[in-house]
């Protein structure tokens, strides 16, 4: 009896570290757009992020219009982030255009959506000559 409890147990703790080891590639309107099917999934995708330089910053997609909070801020690869964001030209996004494919949990409180930011990766940006207003094209 003690036996198979044991390995009842140990298969239930397999069973939760491969959950939380499966990734799901999608797109961010497709997330912004769905946040609640989303909910505790960790999920791959890029997306363009936007900031003051000053306040904060926040992920969008021109395509739909929408807006992710970033959760967290301490993530591999976020150095490299915050690098193009308050050194490259003037500090914030209005001046150009900074994308990133983003990995994370997706948590969503019924008024905002957050992606709980695990990793960052293949960071690019653009420089622009006109001064862009937050989801204007680049």
């Amino acid at each position: 009896m003690t036996r198979w409890i044991v390995l009842v147990a140990a298969g239930g703790i397999a069973g939760c570290s491969q959950y939380s080891l499966r990734m799901e590639d999608t797109s961010f309107c497709q997330i912004a757009e769905h946040a609640a099917s989303f909910e505790g999934r960790k999920v791959r995708f890029r997306s363009e992020i936007e900031s003051d330089g000053l306040h904060g910053s926040y992920l969008a997609d021109k395509g739909c219009g929408k807006s992710i909070a970033i959760g967290t801020a301490d993530a591999q690869g976020m150095n490299a982030v915050n690098e193009v964001i308050y050194t490259v030209g003037a500090p914030g996004t209005m001046k150009k255009s900074v994308s990133a494919i983003w990995i994370g949990r997706i948590r969503n409180n019924g008024s905002a959506v957050f992606l709980d930011v695990e990793r960052v990766e293949d960071v690019s940006y653009r420089l622009t000559s006109a001064w862009r207003k937050s989801g204007d094209p680049p």
